[in-house]
């Protein structure tokens, strides 16, 4: 079209009626040339340049734009003109930003008027919900402040992972390109941090986003036992389940234990003979190579007195890891170590340790030494000799550095030196199978008759096993196997495990065996089964998920990581007793048996962490959720939460006070949503009765005293424990079985494949009360003889009557025959 346009607009602003259908159809056709005269009278400008005649700028862009193609360079210049002369933020606004990123037009942005003032951390969460990594970036490496922000109370990050769960069904793709990519920018960022950023702000921010761990700690391990190193040997060679145990790419700290703690293994100077050690060199290599960890914000690691790690290779790993902070006990640590000026560049706070020695100090105070290093230094000593001579030398070289890093308005150089000393004042992994025939000897033929009619089960053809699902709340787990014995000629032997098994076991403790379930099975059926039943023996591959609630500001406690073996011995029990049981760890204390009060997350008001994981419980659609621990106060949210998994049909399982308080009410023990256990011993006698005036707290009494719980490797634990948490353990366990063998006998083909087929005798329940109703059922068939609340082991499904009349005990039977006389079914 022949547009004269001067002529034209001499025309418009007589009759200005006739502009905007005129504007309007030079934004259909891309015609700068109009839009430019429009520029030239300031009274049609005003009109012309509007929120609503940007985005239809936009919107005929995106129309007149090839799906594989450039934007036609006309149509940008109609939006990018708009857009440079935009005065307010009421025209460039939310919606035309949003539209701008939807349509991934970097150009457009960048031509806006700069002098707006904009919301820049609104246009992050816009980014992130358009899925454009491109703008993700360029807003964070612009605003990085923005990814901590809140808009209505949501971090970007939440928009991503809400977006991803709603518009995407499959598992591929939830994982879009685009949706990894903006994760992983906005997740690593976030843990990166600010410097005030501590655990406890990661952990509620991430606390409704599935992220993997965030930190790599074992400072808390300390058994006089074992030596680091075969831990670490352990840790990397275990092959069970090895996508349990996942990282982000960025960890906030990784913290290693004191390597130099045990007392029979310290070398000391003038040895003839002196090893190489190389544990956190290979913990390092496995979470890049294994876990693809590719950045470390916090290294720390106490190394050895004598004989530490390789000094060169030290500086390597900081700069393979991005190192920000450096703690790493090396006396006399060398500058120059680290590899490049980037490297040390990176360094924000750095940790040295001196000998005494003049010339390590000299060199610290050299032109290569610490003047090197731009950021902040902290030092340590573990010499009081040598304090007065390291201020003199320190004080007028960091004088220097500030008075140069005060000219250039950088922050200045902190110094703190300090006298510290270098050190302040193996057993076998047991089997589920070996644990089970030991705690619960009355019932382990039965279970073992369930484990492997169950492995043959899974092998039909058109057969789906759905594995009862329980969360242990406690103090966390540690189930890894250290290395064998006879080959322990050096604890840095290289063929140390090549005799173990993937699982973690010794290959030569495998039993071969074939059950009379399996003699129909063809041959390739048994093979693809018999490596995951292997797996199932071992506690590792029956933990599902798991999570920490356990923090002291500056700090998480791992859950796979635990410092003290309660969690492991009750997860033990539970595993044993329902060797197919998925199992949810949430760890929400640090400490010893019987989770008490003052145990409970320190930090927080008791029923904190407990509501957490509680609610996290929920999350996993678990069917049972065993409870060690007691409050003697509680909350209207700790009751909220345990009523609201009672009312989705979790049974609640609960211990009893027998830890010596002198409180007669106790929590979550006193709700009618929970069922309460107390232990007894083998006559049904209390053991430890509650004060005057707790009589009848509990539901059921269960056998708690000196039960096989299995050693705990790499903790200092006892084989043999008591307690009304072992009775919890137990009791959740048998509440595993009794609805595992319930919905088997339910869902068996051959025996329900229609409703006819079916006893007649079943009450309807709602499918909330099913799973309590069906599990207190069979637990009063398991009372002793004029007893209301003493469970006898031995009369699971009446197993004893079998085992009288010399029977054999098979579980096939049981669950067609037993099982299916429930009276009650789901509606």
């Amino acid at each position: 079209m022949g547009w004269k346009p001067l002529k034209f607009f001499s025309d418009i602003i007589q009759i200005s009626q006739s502009a905007q259908p005129i504007a309007h159809l030079s934004l259909e056709e891309g015609n700068d040339n109009i839009v430019d005269a429009f520029f030239e009278y300031e009274d049609l400008r005003k009109e012309f340049i509007t929120a609503e005649n940007i985005l239809l700028a936009l919107e005929h862009l995106s129309q007149n734009t090839p799906k594989q193609g450039e934007e036609p360079e006309s149509h940008m210049k109609v939006v990018c003109t708009l857009i440079s002369h935009a005065p307010t933020k009421e025209v460039f606004n939310a919606e035309v930003a949003k539209k701008i990123i939807q349509l991934n037009l970097r150009r457009a942005w960048e031509s806006r008027n700069r002098s707006i003032q904009l919301e820049i951390s609104g246009f992050l969460h816009i980014a992130v919900q358009c899925q454009n990594a491109e703008f993700v970036k360029m807003f964070m490496d612009e605003y990085p402040e923005s990814v901590f922000e809140q808009i209505d109370k949501r971090y970007a990050l939440w928009h991503n992972n809400c977006l991803a769960s709603a518009q995407y069904r499959s598992v591929e793709e939830l994982q879009s390109v685009a949706n990894r990519n903006i994760r992983k920018m906005l997740v690593t960022k976030m843990i990166e941090g600010k410097p005030t950023f501590r655990m406890k702000d990661l952990m509620e921010i991430f606390q409704d986003s599935e992220v993997d761990e965030l930190c790599f700690d074992l400072s808390r391990f300390n058994s006089k036992k074992y030596p680091v190193s075969d831990f670490v040997q352990s840790l990397i060679s275990h092959k069970d389940n090895p996508d349990l145990l996942s990282y982000e790419r960025t960890l906030k700290y990784a913290e290693f234990p004191n390597l130099d703690a045990k007392v029979d293994e310290k070398e000391i100077f003038g040895d003839d003979v002196h090893y190489e050690h190389a544990e956190v060199f290979l913990i390092l290599d496995w979470l890049r190579d294994d876990k693809n960890v590719r950045e470390i914000i916090d290294l720390t690691v106490p190394d050895r007195l004598v004989n530490p790690h390789n000094e060169v290779k030290i500086g390597k790993y900081v700069k393979l890891f991005q190192v920000q902070a450096l703690n790493w006990r090396f006396l006399d640590l060398s500058i120059t170590v680290l590899p490049d000026q980037e490297t040390k560049e990176r360094i924000k706070e750095l940790h040295l340790y001196a000998s005494g020695k003049r010339a390590a100090i000299s060199h610290w105070t050299s032109e290569k030494g610490i003047s090197t290093l731009p950021n902040d230094l902290m030092t340590k000593e573990n010499c009081y000799s040598t304090l007065q001579f390291i201020n003199q030398e320190f004080g007028p070289l960091v004088k220097d550095i500030n008075k140069e890093r005060e000219q250039n308005g950088r922050e200045k150089l902190k110094l703190k030196c300090q006298p510290d000393a270098w050190n302040p004042a193996q057993m076998r992994l047991e089997g589920l199978e070996d644990i089970s025939e030991r705690a619960v000897p009355k019932l382990s033929r039965f279970i073992k008759s369930y484990r492997d009619y169950v492995h043959d089960l899974r092998a039909r053809e058109r057969y789906t096993f759905r594995p009862i699902k329980v969360a242990l709340i406690d103090n966390g787990v540690l189930s890894i196997s250290p290395p064998a014995e006879d080959l322990r000629d050096h604890p840095n032997h290289p063929n140390t495990f090549d005799k173990l098994s993937n699982n973690g076991t010794f290959r030569n403790s495998h039993v071969n065996h074939q059950s009379e379930h399996s003699k129909g099975l063809t041959n390739d059926t048994k093979s693809n089964v018999r490596k995951e039943t292997e797996n199932h023996k071992t506690l590792w591959s029956r933990i599902k998920g798991g999570k920490s609630f356990v923090e002291d500001g500056s700090r998480v406690s791992p859950w796979l990581l635990a410092s003290n073996p309660h969690g492991t011995q009750m997860a033990n029990l539970i595993c044993a007793i329902d060797p197919w049981c998925d199992l949810y760890v949430a760890k929400v204390t640090e400490g010893r048996a019987g989770i008490m009060p003052a145990r409970v997350t320190r930090r927080l008001t008791p029923s904190v962490s407990i509501i957490k994981a509680i609610r996290w419980a929920i999350a996993q659609k678990v069917d049972i959720i065993s409870m060690s621990f007691i409050l003697t106060e509680e909350t209207d949210q700790l009751r909220r939460a345990c009523n609201d998994a009672a009312e989705l049909g979790i049974v609640l399982l609960c211990s009893t006070n027998d830890e010596g308080l002198a409180v007669s009410t106790t929590y979550p023990a006193s709700y009618s949503s929970t069922i309460t256990i107390t232990a007894c011993d083998d006559y049904g006698k209390v053991l430890r009765p509650g004060p005057q005036g707790d009589a009848g707290s509990f539901q059921y009494k269960v056998p708690g005293q000196s039960v096989a719980a299995g050693l705990v490797p790499f903790l200092d634990s006892e084989d043999r424990i008591s307690g009304s948490s072992v009775a919890t353990a137990i009791t959740a366990s048998l509440s595993s079985l009794i609805l595992s063998c319930d919905r088997i006998a339910k869902d068996d083909p051959e025996k329900y494949r229609s409703k006819s087929n079916r006893p007649i005798s079943f009450q309807y329940v709602s499918p909330t009360a099913y799973k309590d109703m069906i599990i207190k059922k069979h637990l009063n068939e398991m009372l002793a003889k004029e007893s209301k609340d003493y469970i006898l082991l031995e009369n699971f499904a009446g197993i004893d009557k079998k085992i009288r009349d010399g029977r054999n005990i098979e579980a096939s039977d049981i669950i067609t025959s037993y099982f299916q006389q429930s009276k009650f079914e789901e509606e």
